[in-house]
């Protein structure tokens, strides 16, 4: 083979691109946001002012992901359970424990995924897998606490549950935490 044909050869395999495999464009998780916010808001909030408030931030937050929308849709989610007395006997107290955690996490993923990029969907796999299993754990610990709590609906202990929860979950976050921040300072040291 002659040098000519050997560097066009190199100029081409050089110039391949990788293969993606299945893939959808980004915008898809936006929508995907956008659809979980919607019937999570639909299920929580009554119809009125703070129904149409949460559809607003929720459509801002699809729009514009690199703001706080999707953080505050997800915090006035989070703080209106709190608010009303839940009942954990319906299938809707259940379906929001699922919708605000997939929410967060369609969230999260449109932080690091444009637009007009294309999303592997075999990137989705983790996150979703983390989804099952923390949805496993909770939706049982929720049945537990329906069940187990005395009254008609458990609503008297939920509250002060979710409250305990996120101060462990600070607690972890703050172990966790800890060690890479000190390892930082030992590496701006040298």
């Amino acid at each position: 083979m002659s040098d000519q044909h050997q560097a066009s050869a190199s100029v081409s395999a050089a110039r391949a691109l990788p293969q993606l495999g299945a893939w959808v464009p980004g915008y898809v998780l936006r929508i995907a946001y956008a659809v979980t916010a919607a019937i999570a808001a639909l299920l929580q909030f009554p119809l009125g002012s703070w129904l149409y408030l949460a559809l607003l931030v929720a459509l801002v937050g699809a729009l514009r992901p690199r703001t706080l929308a999707p953080w505050f849709f997800l915090a006035m989610t989070g703080l209106s359970m709190l608010w009303a007395p839940p009942n954990t006997h319906s299938a809707a107290f259940f379906a929001l424990l699922a919708l605000g955690h997939l929410t967060h996490v369609f969230a999260a993923r449109m932080l690091a995924v444009p637009a007009r990029a294309r999303l592997q969907l075999r990137s989705l796999a983790r996150p979703l897998l983390h989804f099952a299993v923390i949805q496993a754990t909770t939706q049982l610990l929720a049945v537990l606490v329906a069940v187990l709590l005395p009254g008609s609906s458990g609503a008297s202990a939920v509250p002060l549950i979710g409250v305990i929860a996120a101060l462990a979950l600070l607690a972890l976050a703050f172990v966790l935490i800890t060690p890479l921040l000190r390892h930082e300072r030992r590496d701006e040291r040298r």
